[in-house]
């Protein structure tokens, strides 16, 4: 008590001191006794010893005072206080972040000083098994000696790690902490968060929590929208985030989705997709039970593109690689449904019902269906319509046949290797739409109204052998109006070859569209 402590220090003590408090206990009575010499001192030095720490200078950016802070309360206080409640910034923290921690980290001090139970104070944020872990946690380097000055996120670390420790999780507090980007600075929403985690700690999962924390960020945090957790279990949130996801991936894959997302149609047939999915999964890798099927669409995380602020999916690190996950590897093109060619069967699908259902406001009971029988149905009428006339303001067919568009900024494209002459153009007529789906046996007339409104560019890959003098379709390329290749397919629908792909990624590259999810 005797030790001699600098003016900043003393005022940041007496700011944090809660004096005359009823708990009277011999220590109370001598620091009682101290608190006010040191208000005496400064009373009398300075006429006025609140105004004496200038607060718009925040005392957390001074490192000495920080140290000189604590070091005074491990010396002469009886209750451990966790160092990262001293913790000081740079200028490169999130000034959103410092100033709201920094006022936690203040009343958690004043807390700690108030004499009252810390627990009860703080029942909102801990339980009183992780008051405990929290309260004597220390932050010292890796090699166990000197401590170091923390920034703001240490404070979140210590305190999801409490959390962590205190009820047994099999979670990681990398994992937490990145909840902490989402919700820490939401405190209503993030205290709501906590008390559904605990409840929930047995079925929890590192992959998950980032899911389910990064879908509640993105739909209700940003959007500044309330989320019940009492009305959910965790199964249930976990499919709200899986279904989340597999939309926006939808979506990112065919921008058709997107316009229509919302629809009782759509999201019934995302659901239907999803839960096919999982039968997949069991039935491929002989799972008593899918934990995690969403993580197919987490694989290809959200990331920012070089070339625009745009989200987009990647491969993680490497897009050859094979991935593993739950003790099996796959690889990519084996993946059920959604990766790879698969996703031509679900355009597909999603045409059929666009055109056939939603479009004339009819609902569709996919309770009544396998993702077989969706399919051969869908195909089915692909192949039955494909001669309709579209209903494009009322044109008759011969006149859809007449119709010209201007062609897009993309370029048409010759490539020669080994006696082979390899083009690509774009169609800008309907008779010329026509014809290439007769030819390729395909339902590309039916984005005629899309390529007139300049929706999407329909290209033909096609390839002449000099030698026999012939030439022979090959591909049909379609490409949204965010210049991405949404599909690309041979005759009747089938999977492209090898060379055939480096051809369109060739000439992709030369006109800067992206071909990342072809």
């Amino acid at each position: 008590m005797e030790q001699i402590i600098t003016r900043e220090t003393a005022s940041l003590l007496l700011e944090f001191n809660t004096v005359g408090a009823e708990n009277k206990s011999p220590f109370w009575e001598k620091w009682d006794e101290k608190i006010q010499t040191i208000r005496q001192e400064m009373s009398e030095s300075s006429g006025n010893w609140q105004t004496d720490h200038n607060r718009e200078e925040y005392w957390r950016f001074n490192n000495s005072l920080t140290n000189d802070l604590y070091l005074f309360l491990q010396e002469n206080y009886p209750v451990p206080i966790p160092y990262v409640l001293f913790f000081s910034y740079t200028e490169l923290d999130d000034v959103k972040n410092i100033k709201w921690i920094g006022d936690l980290a203040d009343k958690w001090l004043m807390d700690i000083f108030s004499r009252e139970s810390f627990y009860k104070r703080n029942k909102e944020y801990f339980t009183r098994a992780e008051v405990k872990h929290f309260l004597v946690c220390d932050w010292v380097k890796s090699d166990g000696t000197n401590r170091k000055m923390c920034k703001y996120s240490d404070l979140a670390y210590h305190f999801f790690n409490a959390i962590i420790t205190a009820n047994n999780m099999e979670l990681s507090s990398s994992t937490l902490m990145e909840v902490s980007k989402y919700f820490f600075a939401h405190s209503r929403i993030l205290k709501e968060f906590l008390v559904f985690i605990r409840n929930n700690k047995n079925f929890i999962k590192d992959e998950e929590i980032r899911s389910i924390s990064y879908f509640l960020n993105r739909e209700y945090i940003e959007n500044e929208k309330d989320f019940d957790f009492k009305k959910q279990t965790y199964k249930s949130l976990k499919w709200l985030t899986d279904i989340w996801y597999a939309t926006c991936y939808l979506e990112e894959r065919n921008y058709r989705f997107g316009a229509i997302k919302d629809s009782k149609i759509v999201q019934d047939y995302i659901q239907f997709i999803c839960k096919n999915l999982i039968r997949e999964n069991i039935k491929r890798f002989s799972h008593n039970e899918i934990t995690d099927f969403g993580h197919y669409f987490r694989l290809m995380e959200y990331s920012t593109s070089d070339h625009s602020d745009d989200l987009v999916y990647y491969w993680g690190d490497d897009r050859d690689d094979d991935w593993d996950y739950e003790g099996f590897s796959v690889e990519h093109d084996s993946l059920p449904l959604f990766v790879g060619n698969d996703f031509n069967d679900i355009n597909d699908i999603f045409d059929f019902l666009r055109i056939e259902y939603f479009n004339n406001g009819i609902d569709f009971d996919f309770n009544n269906y396998t993702w077989r029988s969706l399919k051969q149905l869908s195909n089915e009428w692909h192949y039955e319509n494909e001669l309709v006339q579209i209903d494009l303001d009322g044109l008759e067919f011969q006149k859809l046949l007449d119709i010209n568009w201007k062609k897009s900024q993309i370029n048409d494209f010759t490539y020669e290797k080994n006696g082979i002459i390899w083009t690509i153009t774009e169609i800008t007529s309907g008779k010329l739409l026509h014809e290439e789906g007769q030819i390729m046996g395909n339902c590309c007339f039916y984005y005629l109204k899309d390529c007139i409104n300049r929706d999407c560019m329909i290209f033909s890959v096609k390839r002449n052998d000099k030698k026999c003098e012939y030439e022979e379709r090959i591909a049909t390329v379609e490409i949204s109006n965010r210049w991405e290749i949404t599909q690309a397919r041979g005759k009747f629908n089938s999977d492209i070859d090898e060379k055939t792909e480096n051809i369109i990624i060739l000439w992709a590259d030369k006109n800067q569209i992206d071909w990342r999810n072809f």
